[in-house]
């Protein structure tokens, strides 16, 4: 059950997702969630970043959450390739090497930077 103090309890059924729309603090929103989004969206308890089809770069966003490195994609068509993997989250160099290996990409380290660009 989600409750609030202003509306009647919502039931809530397993795998099912809640959020409040934006600005709001009692308009919530169920949907279900596909199958394994769950086990992905708890990786991060294991010390992992699951990846399902998101972006390379929206998978060096969710790099920045969780080190201080920042992963950059000096490639825009590179960046729009869809990655699917578990990956160690304190390992941002391993993830771009691997992704790179996949991907013919280069990867250079400049300072907290790890640049992934095209192989030429």
């Amino acid at each position: 059950m989600l409750a609030s103090n202003s509306h009647a309890p919502l039931p809530l059924r397993s795998n099912t997702g809640a959020s409040l729309a934006a600005e709001s603090t009692s308009d919530w929103r169920l949907a279900p969630l596909p199958s394994g989004q769950l086990a992905r969206d708890l990786a991060w308890r294991e010390g992992n970043i699951a990846l399902q089809g998101e972006t390379l770069a929206q998978a060096a966003a969710i790099y920045a959450r969780y080190s201080d490195r920042t992963i950059v994609i000096a490639d825009a068509e590179l960046a729009k390739q869809p990655v699917t993997g578990l990956f160690a989250a304190n390992n941002p160099l391993g993830f771009a090497e691997a992704v790179a290996e996949v991907f013919d990409a280069d990867v250079d380290q400049d300072g907290k930077r790890i640049v992934l660009t095209r192989a030429h």
